[in-house]
């Protein structure tokens, strides 16, 4: 497991903050890509399908608008989720996933926090 100055650090409880590694805060100016960061980040496996994500965040708009819409944001996040790993982001024609490896998400640790003190009886 690589130590959390080598990955980066995503605060989703509370308002939505990214971190570099180094502590710098990575600015998400748009809404529908701190909304899709968020859907990934809190998919059990980091993996949701194209379709999902186009149904939640552009559901209103016609399918052709909602598939750019999903290929600009996914772009945008490259973009800003750039490291000296290279991106963490996989995407192929069916499915879009965040690398876990290379984030610390607070509810994923909290989780895992609360599964191992639970007792059970």
């Amino acid at each position: 497991m690589k130590s959390q100055t080598e990955v980066l650090r995503l605060e989703l409880m509370g308002p939505l903050r990214l971190f570099r590694p180094d502590g710098t805060r990575i600015d998400i100016n748009s809404r529908k890509g701190s909304a899709l960061l968020a859907l990934l980040a809190t998919a059990p496996s980091g993996e949701r399908s194209r379709s999902w994500l186009e149904e939640r965040l552009w559901g209103s708009r016609a399918a052709q608008q909602a598939k750019g819409s999903l290929r600009r944001e996914l772009a945008n996040l490259r973009m800003l989720l750039q490291t000296e790993n290279g991106v963490p982001i996989v995407a192929d024609r069916d499915r879009i996933a965040l690398d876990l490896t290379e984030f610390l998400i607070d509810v994923r640790e909290w989780e895992n926090s609360v599964s191992s003190n639970t007792v059970l009886s």
